[in-house]
Protein backbone atom coordinates (compact mmCIF):
# COMPACT_ATOMS: atom_id res chain seq x y z
CA UNK A 1 0.00 0.00 0.00
CA UNK A 2 2.77 2.37 0.64
CA UNK A 3 4.85 1.44 -2.06
CA UNK A 4 1.95 2.34 -4.24
CA UNK A 5 1.03 5.53 -3.13
CA UNK A 6 4.72 6.60 -3.47
CA UNK A 7 4.21 5.70 -7.28
CA UNK A 8 1.19 7.94 -7.51
CA UNK A 9 3.21 10.81 -5.42
CA UNK A 10 5.92 10.46 -8.27
CA UNK A 11 2.94 10.97 -10.85
CA UNK A 12 1.44 13.78 -8.80
CA UNK A 13 6.09 18.61 -8.58
CA UNK A 14 -1.26 37.39 -10.90
CA UNK A 15 -2.77 39.94 -12.35
CA UNK A 16 -0.17 41.45 -14.80
CA UNK A 17 -0.20 39.39 -18.22
CA UNK A 18 1.87 39.21 -20.80
CA UNK A 19 0.57 39.54 -23.79
CA UNK A 20 3.65 39.46 -26.32
CA UNK A 21 5.03 35.94 -27.74
CA UNK A 22 7.51 34.30 -25.30
CA UNK A 23 10.46 34.09 -27.83
CA UNK A 24 11.45 35.15 -30.84
CA UNK A 25 11.29 34.58 -35.00
CA UNK A 26 8.57 33.77 -37.48
CA UNK A 27 5.30 31.81 -37.64
CA UNK A 28 4.81 28.97 -38.64
CA UNK A 29 4.53 25.01 -38.06
CA UNK A 30 8.01 24.28 -39.32
CA UNK A 31 10.36 25.70 -37.20
CA UNK A 32 13.18 24.59 -35.04
CA UNK A 33 12.53 23.13 -31.23
CA UNK A 34 14.11 24.18 -28.38
CA UNK A 35 16.36 22.31 -25.67
CA UNK A 36 14.62 22.83 -22.57
CA UNK A 37 16.78 20.96 -20.33
CA UNK A 38 14.98 18.22 -19.12
CA UNK A 39 11.23 18.01 -18.85
CA UNK A 40 8.32 17.12 -16.15
CA UNK A 41 7.04 14.57 -14.98
CA UNK A 42 8.34 12.04 -12.42
CA UNK A 43 6.02 10.64 -14.52
CA UNK A 44 3.21 13.04 -15.63
CA UNK A 45 3.81 16.61 -15.47
CA UNK A 46 5.95 16.31 -12.04
CA UNK A 47 9.02 17.68 -14.23
CA UNK A 48 10.68 20.10 -16.28
CA UNK A 49 9.88 21.28 -19.54
CA UNK A 50 10.47 18.92 -22.47
CA UNK A 51 12.40 19.98 -25.90
CA UNK A 52 13.04 18.47 -29.06
CA UNK A 53 16.39 17.79 -30.64
CA UNK A 54 19.61 17.18 -28.40
CA UNK A 55 21.74 20.21 -29.79
CA UNK A 56 19.79 23.04 -28.33
CA UNK A 57 20.06 26.38 -28.65
CA UNK A 58 18.42 26.19 -32.51
CA UNK A 59 17.80 29.21 -34.59
CA UNK A 60 14.87 31.39 -33.52
CA UNK A 61 15.67 30.07 -30.13
CA UNK A 62 19.13 31.90 -29.74
CA UNK A 63 18.52 32.12 -25.48
CA UNK A 64 18.25 28.44 -25.25
CA UNK A 65 21.29 26.68 -23.41
CA UNK A 66 23.15 23.71 -25.85
CA UNK A 67 22.90 20.46 -24.08
CA UNK A 68 26.39 18.56 -24.18
CA UNK A 69 27.57 14.81 -24.54
CA UNK A 70 26.88 13.31 -20.58
CA UNK A 71 29.58 13.06 -19.00
CA UNK A 72 29.97 11.88 -15.02
CA UNK A 73 32.66 10.95 -12.78
CA UNK A 74 31.95 11.87 -9.34
CA UNK A 75 28.26 13.47 -7.60
CA UNK A 76 29.13 16.82 -6.23
CA UNK A 77 26.49 19.32 -4.10
CA UNK A 78 24.53 22.09 -5.43
CA UNK A 79 23.75 23.83 -1.91
CA UNK A 80 25.54 21.76 0.13
CA UNK A 81 22.82 18.82 -0.36
CA UNK A 82 20.42 20.85 1.87
CA UNK A 83 17.14 21.33 1.32
CA UNK A 84 15.82 23.77 -1.22
CA UNK A 85 12.12 24.19 0.68
CA UNK A 86 11.71 27.69 2.10
CA UNK A 87 11.78 26.22 5.24
CA UNK A 88 13.00 22.47 5.93
CA UNK A 89 9.95 21.97 8.26
CA UNK A 90 7.47 22.17 5.51
CA UNK A 91 6.19 19.24 3.11
CA UNK A 92 7.85 19.63 -0.10
CA UNK A 93 7.01 18.05 -3.47
CA UNK A 94 7.12 17.03 -6.95
CA UNK A 95 10.59 19.06 -8.40
CA UNK A 96 11.02 20.21 -11.61
CA UNK A 97 13.71 21.43 -13.09
CA UNK A 98 14.99 22.66 -16.76
CA UNK A 99 18.93 25.02 -17.48
CA UNK A 100 18.37 28.33 -18.07
CA UNK A 101 20.01 30.46 -20.69
CA UNK A 102 22.82 30.53 -18.84
CA UNK A 103 23.56 26.86 -18.36
CA UNK A 104 22.50 27.26 -14.78
CA UNK A 105 19.71 24.80 -13.42
CA UNK A 106 16.26 26.21 -12.45
CA UNK A 107 14.20 24.07 -9.86
CA UNK A 108 10.28 24.37 -9.27
CA UNK A 109 8.57 22.38 -6.21
CA UNK A 110 5.59 22.92 -4.19
CA UNK A 111 5.44 23.51 -0.65
CA UNK A 112 3.08 23.34 2.47
CA UNK A 113 3.35 27.21 3.86
CA UNK A 114 0.63 28.93 5.55
CA UNK A 115 -1.73 26.14 5.52
CA UNK A 116 -1.49 25.97 1.79
CA UNK A 117 0.64 24.22 -0.87
CA UNK A 118 2.37 26.61 -3.16
CA UNK A 119 4.55 26.68 -6.17
CA UNK A 120 8.70 27.83 -5.38
CA UNK A 121 11.01 28.46 -8.27
CA UNK A 122 14.71 28.93 -7.53
CA UNK A 123 17.86 29.03 -9.92
CA UNK A 124 21.23 28.25 -9.31
CA UNK A 125 24.08 31.11 -9.31
CA UNK A 126 26.76 29.04 -9.74
CA UNK A 127 27.18 29.36 -5.85
CA UNK A 128 23.96 29.45 -4.22
CA UNK A 129 19.97 29.04 -4.61
CA UNK A 130 18.10 32.34 -5.41
CA UNK A 131 14.39 32.55 -5.19
CA UNK A 132 12.97 33.89 -8.22
CA UNK A 133 10.03 36.82 -7.31
CA UNK A 134 9.61 37.60 -3.62
CA UNK A 135 6.91 34.62 -2.73
CA UNK A 136 5.09 31.94 -4.21
CA UNK A 137 4.28 31.93 -8.14
CA UNK A 138 0.33 30.98 -7.39
CA UNK A 139 -2.09 32.97 -8.77
CA UNK A 140 -3.98 32.94 -5.32
CA UNK A 141 -0.98 32.45 -2.58
CA UNK A 142 -4.81 31.22 -0.46
CA UNK A 143 -5.34 28.27 -3.14
CA UNK A 144 -3.56 24.67 -3.18
CA UNK A 145 -1.55 24.42 -5.92
CA UNK A 146 0.70 21.34 -6.91
CA UNK A 147 3.11 20.26 -9.75
CA UNK A 148 4.47 22.16 -11.56
CA UNK A 149 6.85 22.03 -15.12
CA UNK A 150 9.44 24.07 -16.17
CA UNK A 151 10.88 24.70 -19.17
CA UNK A 152 13.06 27.61 -20.92
CA UNK A 153 11.88 30.37 -23.20
CA UNK A 154 14.05 31.64 -26.38
CA UNK A 155 15.15 34.42 -24.03
CA UNK A 156 16.78 31.95 -21.82
CA UNK A 157 14.30 32.71 -18.89
CA UNK A 158 12.63 29.94 -17.56
CA UNK A 159 8.51 29.36 -17.60
CA UNK A 160 6.86 27.11 -15.13
CA UNK A 161 2.94 25.49 -15.61
CA UNK A 162 0.70 24.59 -12.64
CA UNK A 163 -2.29 23.06 -11.05
CA UNK A 164 -3.98 25.37 -8.64
CA UNK A 165 -7.19 24.45 -7.32
CA UNK A 166 -9.08 23.18 -10.30
CA UNK A 167 -6.82 24.97 -13.14
CA UNK A 168 -4.14 25.21 -14.52
CA UNK A 169 -1.77 28.48 -15.27
CA UNK A 170 1.13 29.61 -16.85
CA UNK A 171 3.53 32.56 -15.46
CA UNK A 172 7.09 33.65 -17.59
CA UNK A 173 9.77 35.09 -15.80
CA UNK A 174 10.85 38.14 -17.62
CA UNK A 175 14.36 38.79 -15.73
CA UNK A 176 12.82 40.64 -12.77
CA UNK A 177 8.95 39.36 -12.21
CA UNK A 178 6.49 36.54 -13.37
CA UNK A 179 3.89 37.42 -15.83
CA UNK A 180 0.77 35.68 -16.66
CA UNK A 181 0.30 34.31 -19.72
CA UNK A 182 -3.59 34.98 -20.57
CA UNK A 183 -5.90 36.33 -18.00
CA UNK A 184 -7.55 32.85 -16.87
CA UNK A 185 -6.75 29.31 -16.86
CA UNK A 186 -6.16 26.96 -19.60
CA UNK A 187 -8.76 24.18 -17.72
CA UNK A 188 -11.65 23.31 -20.64
CA UNK A 189 -14.37 21.59 -19.13
CA UNK A 190 -17.05 24.24 -17.54
CA UNK A 191 -18.58 21.58 -15.53
CA UNK A 192 -18.14 22.01 -11.83
CA UNK A 193 -16.65 19.26 -11.03
CA UNK A 194 -13.94 19.17 -13.40
CA UNK A 195 -10.73 18.67 -11.77
CA UNK A 196 -6.90 19.94 -14.51
CA UNK A 197 -3.97 18.59 -12.94
CA UNK A 198 -0.54 17.77 -13.61
CA UNK A 199 0.79 19.88 -16.52
CA UNK A 200 3.58 19.58 -18.95
CA UNK A 201 4.90 22.28 -21.13
CA UNK A 202 7.71 21.95 -23.78
CA UNK A 203 9.01 25.61 -25.96
CA UNK A 204 8.96 25.07 -29.82
CA UNK A 205 11.25 26.74 -31.95
CA UNK A 206 9.48 30.29 -32.53
CA UNK A 207 8.83 30.48 -28.86
CA UNK A 208 5.58 28.99 -28.30
CA UNK A 209 4.36 27.50 -24.97
CA UNK A 210 2.81 24.02 -25.10
CA UNK A 211 0.99 22.78 -22.50
CA UNK A 212 -0.26 19.04 -22.06
CA UNK A 213 -2.33 18.45 -19.25
CA UNK A 214 -5.59 16.25 -17.34
CA UNK A 215 -9.31 16.78 -16.54
CA UNK A 216 -11.00 14.52 -14.13
CA UNK A 217 -15.08 14.67 -13.04
CA UNK A 218 -16.47 13.21 -10.68
CA UNK A 219 -16.67 9.62 -11.65
CA UNK A 220 -12.55 9.75 -11.79
CA UNK A 221 -12.90 9.62 -15.74
CA UNK A 222 -9.72 12.13 -16.93
CA UNK A 223 -8.78 13.22 -20.74
CA UNK A 224 -5.60 14.79 -21.93
CA UNK A 225 -6.00 18.33 -23.78
CA UNK A 226 -3.34 20.67 -25.23
CA UNK A 227 -3.17 24.39 -25.44
CA UNK A 228 -0.58 26.58 -27.36
CA UNK A 229 0.55 30.22 -26.68
CA UNK A 230 -0.04 32.28 -29.97
CA UNK A 231 1.19 35.79 -27.93
CA UNK A 232 -2.05 36.86 -27.10
CA UNK A 233 -4.36 33.68 -26.24
CA UNK A 234 -4.39 30.43 -25.75
CA UNK A 235 -5.46 28.03 -28.62
CA UNK A 236 -6.58 24.03 -28.20
CA UNK A 237 -4.90 22.23 -30.50
CA UNK A 238 -7.51 19.78 -31.43
CA UNK A 239 -11.02 19.66 -31.63
CA UNK A 240 -11.49 18.00 -27.62
CA UNK A 241 -9.21 15.87 -26.08
CA UNK A 242 -7.01 13.71 -27.52
CA UNK A 243 -6.96 10.52 -25.51
CA UNK A 244 -8.20 6.98 -27.23
CA UNK A 245 -11.37 7.12 -25.17
CA UNK A 246 -12.87 9.49 -23.33
CA UNK A 247 -14.47 7.30 -20.59
CA UNK A 248 -11.58 5.76 -19.32
CA UNK A 249 -9.02 7.43 -17.35
CA UNK A 250 -5.85 9.33 -18.84
CA UNK A 251 -2.82 10.14 -16.77
CA UNK A 252 0.57 11.46 -16.79
CA UNK A 253 1.01 13.27 -19.91
CA UNK A 254 3.88 14.56 -21.31
CA UNK A 255 5.06 16.87 -24.34
CA UNK A 256 8.27 17.06 -26.49
CA UNK A 257 8.57 19.11 -29.56
CA UNK A 258 10.48 18.21 -32.94
CA UNK A 259 12.86 20.17 -34.87
CA UNK A 260 9.63 20.37 -37.24
CA UNK A 261 8.08 22.18 -34.37
CA UNK A 262 5.25 20.18 -34.20
CA UNK A 263 4.41 18.39 -30.50
CA UNK A 264 4.03 15.16 -29.59
CA UNK A 265 2.48 13.73 -26.56
CA UNK A 266 2.75 10.84 -24.69
CA UNK A 267 0.58 9.32 -21.35
CA UNK A 268 -0.74 6.17 -20.01
CA UNK A 269 -4.57 5.49 -20.11
CA UNK A 270 -6.40 2.61 -18.43
CA UNK A 271 -10.17 1.78 -17.29
CA UNK A 272 -9.26 1.74 -13.90
CA UNK A 273 -12.15 4.21 -12.91
CA UNK A 274 -14.51 1.35 -13.53
CA UNK A 275 -13.28 -0.10 -10.47
CA UNK A 276 -12.06 -3.30 -12.58
CA UNK A 277 -8.94 -2.84 -14.46
CA UNK A 278 -8.97 -4.87 -18.06
CA UNK A 279 -5.98 -2.38 -19.72
CA UNK A 280 -3.67 0.08 -18.66
CA UNK A 281 -1.63 1.26 -21.75
CA UNK A 282 0.66 3.66 -22.90
CA UNK A 283 0.22 5.92 -26.38
CA UNK A 284 1.58 8.61 -28.16
CA UNK A 285 0.27 10.79 -30.57
CA UNK A 286 1.88 13.71 -33.18
CA UNK A 287 0.51 16.63 -33.43
CA UNK A 288 0.46 17.25 -37.95
CA UNK A 289 -0.41 21.39 -38.09
CA UNK A 290 -4.27 20.25 -38.23
CA UNK A 291 -5.06 16.88 -36.42
CA UNK A 292 -3.73 14.67 -33.68
CA UNK A 293 -2.00 11.47 -35.30
CA UNK A 294 -0.97 7.81 -33.71
CA UNK A 295 2.23 6.86 -33.83
CA UNK A 296 3.90 3.06 -34.13
CA UNK A 297 0.39 1.99 -34.57
CA UNK A 298 -1.07 1.10 -31.25
CA UNK A 299 -0.24 1.33 -28.28
CA UNK A 300 3.54 1.17 -26.71
CA UNK A 301 3.78 -3.22 -26.36
CA UNK A 302 5.25 -4.40 -22.84
CA UNK A 303 7.82 -6.08 -22.74
CA UNK A 304 7.18 -8.70 -20.81
CA UNK A 305 4.28 -7.48 -18.62
CA UNK A 306 0.90 -7.10 -18.83
CA UNK A 307 0.45 -3.35 -18.26
CA UNK A 308 2.46 0.02 -18.94
CA UNK A 309 2.58 2.86 -16.46
CA UNK A 310 4.56 6.54 -16.32
CA UNK A 311 5.68 7.34 -19.82
CA UNK A 312 8.24 10.12 -20.03
CA UNK A 313 9.45 11.40 -23.50
CA UNK A 314 11.53 13.17 -25.42
CA UNK A 315 12.95 13.66 -29.40
CA UNK A 316 15.77 13.00 -31.00
CA UNK A 317 17.97 15.01 -33.35
CA UNK A 318 16.53 12.38 -36.22
CA UNK A 319 12.88 13.64 -35.09
CA UNK A 320 12.46 9.83 -33.71
CA UNK A 321 10.33 10.10 -30.27
CA UNK A 322 11.83 8.80 -27.42
CA UNK A 323 9.86 7.11 -24.91
CA UNK A 324 11.15 5.75 -21.05
CA UNK A 325 7.87 3.50 -18.95
CA UNK A 326 7.51 0.72 -16.94
CA UNK A 327 5.56 -2.20 -16.97
CA UNK A 328 3.81 -3.95 -14.38
CA UNK A 329 4.91 -8.05 -15.03
CA UNK A 330 2.61 -10.70 -15.32
CA UNK A 331 2.84 -11.69 -11.46
CA UNK A 332 0.83 -8.53 -10.96
CA UNK A 333 3.10 -6.93 -8.30
CA UNK A 334 6.65 -6.50 -9.40
CA UNK A 335 7.61 -3.97 -11.96
CA UNK A 336 10.46 -3.01 -14.66
CA UNK A 337 11.57 0.34 -16.15
CA UNK A 338 12.37 -0.10 -20.22
CA UNK A 339 13.51 2.62 -22.79
CA UNK A 340 12.02 2.35 -26.39
CA UNK A 341 12.70 4.32 -29.82
CA UNK A 342 10.03 4.93 -32.36
CA UNK A 343 11.54 3.32 -35.54
CA UNK A 344 9.49 3.70 -38.52
CA UNK A 345 5.95 3.09 -37.52
CA UNK A 346 7.26 0.60 -34.41
CA UNK A 347 8.51 0.76 -31.01
CA UNK A 348 12.25 -0.65 -30.81
CA UNK A 349 13.42 -1.49 -27.38
CA UNK A 350 16.87 -0.22 -25.96
CA UNK A 351 18.77 -2.43 -24.20
CA UNK A 352 17.69 -4.34 -21.42
CA UNK A 353 15.04 -3.23 -18.68
CA UNK A 354 16.21 -1.69 -15.45
CA UNK A 355 17.52 -2.36 -12.73
CA UNK A 356 20.05 -4.84 -14.74
CA UNK A 357 20.36 -8.24 -12.97
CA UNK A 358 17.84 -8.50 -10.54
CA UNK A 359 14.29 -8.76 -9.22
CA UNK A 360 13.98 -5.04 -7.64
CA UNK A 361 11.23 -3.09 -8.59
CA UNK A 362 11.84 -0.15 -10.43
CA UNK A 363 9.15 2.61 -11.45
CA UNK A 364 8.77 6.29 -12.41
CA UNK A 365 11.26 6.88 -14.85
CA UNK A 366 12.33 10.66 -15.93
CA UNK A 367 13.97 10.81 -19.57
CA UNK A 368 16.28 12.84 -20.72
CA UNK A 369 18.35 13.02 -23.76
CA UNK A 370 22.59 14.44 -24.03
CA UNK A 371 23.62 15.85 -27.39
CA UNK A 372 24.75 12.71 -28.79
CA UNK A 373 21.03 11.68 -28.77
CA UNK A 374 21.83 8.70 -25.64
CA UNK A 375 19.33 8.52 -22.88
CA UNK A 376 19.99 9.35 -19.66
CA UNK A 377 17.10 7.90 -17.13
CA UNK A 378 16.13 8.55 -13.51
CA UNK A 379 13.57 6.02 -12.00
CA UNK A 380 12.85 4.78 -8.87
CA UNK A 381 13.84 1.62 -7.19
CA UNK A 382 11.41 -0.01 -4.45
CA UNK A 383 12.30 -2.53 -2.39
CA UNK A 384 10.01 -3.77 1.02
CA UNK A 385 11.89 -0.93 3.19
CA UNK A 386 11.89 1.94 1.13
CA UNK A 387 12.24 4.25 -2.60
CA UNK A 388 15.75 5.25 -3.63
CA UNK A 389 16.71 7.33 -6.96
CA UNK A 390 18.69 5.85 -9.24
CA UNK A 391 20.30 7.37 -12.48
CA UNK A 392 21.44 4.92 -15.61
CA UNK A 393 22.72 6.29 -18.86
CA UNK A 394 23.13 4.87 -22.43
CA UNK A 395 26.35 4.13 -24.08
CA UNK A 396 25.40 2.93 -27.31
CA UNK A 397 25.39 -0.67 -25.94
CA UNK A 398 24.50 -0.69 -22.74
CA UNK A 399 23.24 0.93 -19.46
CA UNK A 400 25.70 2.14 -17.08
CA UNK A 401 24.74 2.92 -13.21
CA UNK A 402 25.58 6.51 -12.90
CA UNK A 403 26.63 7.12 -9.25
CA UNK A 404 27.27 4.60 -6.37
CA UNK A 405 23.87 3.65 -6.25
CA UNK A 406 21.75 5.26 -4.88
CA UNK A 407 21.40 9.03 -4.85
CA UNK A 408 19.50 9.74 -1.85
CA UNK A 409 21.21 11.30 1.25
CA UNK A 410 20.13 8.92 3.84
CA UNK A 411 19.67 5.57 2.15
CA UNK A 412 17.44 3.79 5.23
CA UNK A 413 14.51 6.85 4.54
CA UNK A 414 12.60 7.16 1.03
CA UNK A 415 13.04 8.94 -2.04
CA UNK A 416 11.47 9.73 -4.87
CA UNK A 417 9.73 12.10 -7.52
CA UNK A 418 13.03 12.66 -9.21
CA UNK A 419 13.67 14.46 -12.80
CA UNK A 420 17.04 15.19 -14.31
CA UNK A 421 18.35 17.43 -16.99
CA UNK A 422 21.54 17.54 -18.71
CA UNK A 423 23.46 21.22 -18.54
CA UNK A 424 25.70 22.60 -21.63
CA UNK A 425 28.85 20.73 -20.04
CA UNK A 426 26.92 17.16 -20.62
CA UNK A 427 26.72 17.45 -16.64
CA UNK A 428 23.72 15.38 -15.67
CA UNK A 429 21.60 17.31 -12.86
CA UNK A 430 18.97 15.46 -10.89
CA UNK A 431 16.41 16.76 -8.45
CA UNK A 432 14.35 14.80 -5.84
CA UNK A 433 12.12 14.66 -2.37
CA UNK A 434 13.07 13.01 0.01
CA UNK A 435 12.10 11.97 3.64
CA UNK A 436 13.98 13.75 6.58
CA UNK A 437 13.94 12.41 9.58
CA UNK A 438 15.41 15.20 11.44
CA UNK A 439 12.68 17.53 10.05
CA UNK A 440 9.81 15.44 10.10
CA UNK A 441 8.53 16.65 6.18
CA UNK A 442 9.63 15.37 2.88
CA UNK A 443 12.47 17.95 1.07
CA UNK A 444 14.06 18.79 -1.62
CA UNK A 445 17.45 17.63 -2.91
CA UNK A 446 19.71 18.70 -5.65
CA UNK A 447 22.72 16.60 -7.13
CA UNK A 448 25.39 17.37 -9.50
CA UNK A 449 27.82 14.61 -11.75
CA UNK A 450 31.13 16.70 -12.49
Amino acid sequence: MWRAAKVELSWVLGVAVLVSTVGCGSDGETSSPTSSGGAGHGGGGAGGGVGGGAGGGPQGCEGQPTVGVLTCSTWSELGSFGPLDLDSANYAYTPAITIDGAGNPVAAWHEMASGAYSIMVKQWSGSSWEQLGPGPVDVDPAGHSQSPALATDCSGHPVVAWGEDQEIFVKQWDGSAWQQLGTASLRVSTADDAYASSPSLAIDGIGRVIVTWVEWDSNLASDVYVKRWDGSTWEQLGTGPIDMVAADSANGPEVAVGSDGLPVVVWDESDSHTGSTTRHETFVKRWSGSSWEQLGGGPIAPLAGIQTYGPSIRIDSTDAPVVALYELLSDGSSSRVYVVRLEGNSWTRIGDDLPLGTDEDSTAPYLALDAADEPLVTWNLSTADNNSVRASHWTSSAWVTIGPGALDLDAAETAYGQVAAIDPQGRPIVIWNEWSEANASFDIYVGRCD
